[in-house]
């Protein structure tokens, strides 16, 4: 006992190990749900204030901005054409620089001219035609446009060539004015008021000395092009390539979203939206910034739960301890008394299956008298249903080739053993051994659900291996163990009839009985055969009543083969009654248990052949019997001195069973051998005392006496007088 508390110990802790790993995978996971999600809220009203704050009242100004220029000079008269697109580059140049727009634009429609100033590039320009701008649905319109150098190329690798620009109508006839910022512009100026890491500062940020740290902010317009970046390194990038995010791509931008919260295994992403310059503020939590925040939690947390789990852990070792010590105390004074060489846990355990045995098979008894009419203690059922709760399946299993097989008791015990280990996984069984070849199972538990004729062929083939063949017959469902008997009788008329079946099969229901007649002519045939030793003449009539019955179901087959049996049983028997060379008994149960007609049949040809032996040998014996006793007379009268003379020494000489010579030699002289050869000894003694001077010391021992005093009792018992008294009273001549 004192293993399974060491196995219950380590059980515990092995417990404790899994239970502390998976509470804090789940806590790790919950938690950092939990915190994501909070992450992503303060993220998304981060993006909203910033917004809201910044961007909107930013955009504001700029278009009052731009729709005041267009009332100074010279851009007034650039406009209705008194002044010359050249005559508005030195306002353009200093406007631009002194506002918040770093690009301007201005078109004429009555010129249809446009001219514009870059402040990034210092580049002043003019065009003819407009930017084909629809304000169609409203008089502002919000673009990203790409602005191109002095030469008129687009240089990649420079951001600030990107441009969100607000187109605002000035005239019914289409002049408008564009004015707008570039990337750096946004980046210092709506930007530098959203929350920073902690190692980064504002000065570093517009001095351009930080690099990119993980978390950052993107402006984009509803193209999805990034127009300004936190840190400067993806301006004019289009999300629908960016790499940061490949899922990003396929995130909406449409005026029916407020804003949305996006979470990604590596990040956060939180959008706000801004409905009149159409934009987007993005922002940006790496997982890393996350688990540095909360793993201090998680570590605390964890060593409460390793704390709350040892303190459980070590009252259960105590509970165990408290609950095993009695049981160790037992073991060491059983160890201590006991002459045997196991130890206590030993003794105990061995005692404690003993009882389980003992008290199964008291179960098995109970049954077994139950169903066979025996009287039954009523209570000892009522204990088996508390015992085997459910419903109650019976089975008979028949060992086929049981008179085949040399281990008959051990093939026995294999068969119960698979059987009971097979029907282990469905439910509790009780045995009955019903017979030396067939076991009486019930299957206690629910077989509803069961393909028990699969269950039995698996018993059938795991019993191959051991080369036991055997068949089954299924009885009706009880649900109360005391109906289990009305289930026994059914299964016995199936069972009677077994015979006709033939080895291997797994019967449920009885089939329709076949008509079938005793052959009373093949019979007397065969008898005939049999006292002329024809033995062809046999084998045919045996062919012929087989024939009959073969594919045939009836009770009365088995109780024909019986009878053919005793009639030949009965012939030999009239000829000489105590023969023992036949065992009539063997002979009926060996066709009773026989599995098929084929087993049945070789037992009746073995019998009708013997027969033919045994009559032969008989006839010849009575030709010589009256010379047998005549020479057992002869020879005991010339050996009767031999104090080895018996029935048994007898038989040796004469070649016949010390039975058979004792019975003629009676039937001959009407007195039993031993009793003939004593008056034969005492009349020969006689002789000598009356007839010779002859001490009595050596007239016993040559009568075959072999004790003077066995000798005297003999003697007196003969005669009515001792040899010395008859010596002494001798007539004289």
């Amino acid at each position: 006992m004192f293993k399974v508390f060491k196995k219950l110990s380590l059980l515990i802790v092995l417990v404790f190990v899994l239970i502390f790993i998976v509470s804090n995978a789940i806590i790790d996971v919950s938690y950092y749900t939990y915190f994501e999600h909070m992450m992503a809220d303060k993220l998304s009203q981060s993006v909203e204030v910033a917004s809201s704050s910044y961007t909107q009242s930013f955009f504001d100004t700029i278009k009052r901005e731009a729709v005041k220029l267009v009332t100074e000079e010279p851009l007034k008269n650039f406009l209705d054409g008194s002044n010359a697109p050249e005559d508005t580059q030195e306002f353009l140049t200093y406007r631009t620089d002194v506002s918040v727009s770093e690009y301007i634009e201005v078109y004429s429609a009555q010129r249809d001219e446009a001219v514009f100033y870059d402040e990034q590039g210092d580049y002043f320009g003019t065009r003819n035609g407009s930017a084909e701008v629809d304000f169609s649905n409203s008089d502002r319109v919000f673009s990203s446009v790409a602005i191109p150098n002095a030469q008129g190329e687009m240089d990649p690798n420079n951001p600030f060539q990107y441009r969100t620009l607000i187109y605002q109508k000035i005239s019914e006839d289409g002049s408008y004015i564009a004015s707008g910022l570039c990337a750096h512009v946004t980046r210092v100026s709506i930007l530098s008021g959203l929350i920073l890491p902690k190692n980064i500062s504002y000065t570093d940020i517009r001095n351009g000395i930080v690099t990119n740290t993980g978390s950052n902010m993107y402006l984009v317009n509803s193209d999805g092009v990034i127009l300004s970046d936190y840190f400067l390194q993806s301006t004019g990038k289009s999300l629908k390539d960016y790499d940061l995010d490949a899922q990003f791509k396929n995130s909406p931008f449409d005026e029916e979203n407020k804003y949305f919260d996006y979470n990604e295994p590596s990040r956060l992403v939180s959008c706000g939206y801004q409905p009149k310059p159409g934009l987007y503020i993005v922002g940006v939590i790496q997982k890393q910034d996350i688990i540095s925040a909360i793993l201090p939690t998680l570590l605390i947390i964890g060593i409460s739960i390793f704390v709350v789990l040892a303190i459980f852990c070590t009252l259960c070792l105590l509970i165990l301890y408290r609950a095993f010590s009695p049981y160790e105390k037992l073991v060491k004074k059983v160890s201590e008394t006991s002459n045997s060489q196991l130890d206590g846990a030993q003794l105990l355990d061995e005692a404690i299956q003993k009882g389980l045995k003992a008290k199964q098979k008291a179960y098995e008894m109970a049954i077994s008298d139950y169903i066979l009419d025996i009287e039954t203690d009523v209570d000892t059922i009522t204990e088996l249903e508390q015992c085997y709760i459910g419903s109650y399946t019976p089975v008979i299993c028949q060992i086929d080739n049981y008179n085949r097989i040399s281990y008959h008791t051990k093939a026995t015990h294999k068969c119960r053993e698979v059987i009971e280990s097979i029907f282990g996984l469905i439910g509790k069984t009780l045995c009955v051994h019903l017979d030396k070849n067939k076991l009486f199972f019930i299957l206690c538990g629910d077989t509803t659900t069961i393909a028990l004729k699969e269950v039995l062929t698996d018993c059938q083939n795991a019993l191959k291996n051991s080369e036991i063949s055997t068949s089954y017959i299924i009885g009706q469902t009880q649900t109360q163990l005391k109906d289990i008997k009305d289930s026994y009788d059914e299964m016995q008329k199936n069972m009677f009839m077994s015979i006709c079946y033939g080895p291997g099969n797994i019967l449920t229901e009885i089939q329709e009985v076949d008509p079938v007649e005793f052959p009373t002519n093949t019979i007397s045939a065969l008898i005939g055969s049999i006292n002329t030793c024809d033995t062809e003449k046999v084998t045919k009539l045996l062919d012929q009543i087989f024939e009959d019955f073969q594919g045939k179901v009836s009770p009365l087959i088995p109780i024909y083969l019986l009878q053919i049996a005793l009639n030949v049983i009965s012939h030999i028997t009239s000829f000489d009654s105590n023969q023992t060379l036949f065992d009539y008994q063997d002979i009926l149960n060996k066709i009773t248990e026989a599995s098929s007609l084929s087993d049945a049949r070789t037992v009746l040809s073995q019998l009708c052949f013997d027969a033919c032996s045994y009559l032969v040998s008989f006839q010849n014996k009575s030709k010589s019997k009256q010379d047998i006793e005549q020479k057992m007379i002869d020879y005991l009268n010339e050996n009767y001195s031999n104090p080895n003379l018996s029935l048994t020494y007898i038989s040796n000489i004469f070649g016949y069973s010390p039975k058979y010579l004792g019975r003629i030699f009676k039937n001959y002289t009407n007195t039993f051998f031993t009793q003939y050869l004593t008056t034969l000894r005492m009349e020969k003694a006689r002789d000598l005392i009356l007839n010779t001077d002859l001490p009595i010391a050596d007239i016993f021992e040559s009568v075959g006496v072999t004790t003077l005093q066995h000798f005297y009792r003999l003697f007196k018992k003969q005669f009515g007088n001792s040899p010395a008294a008859m010596r002494k009273n001798k007539p004289k001549e």
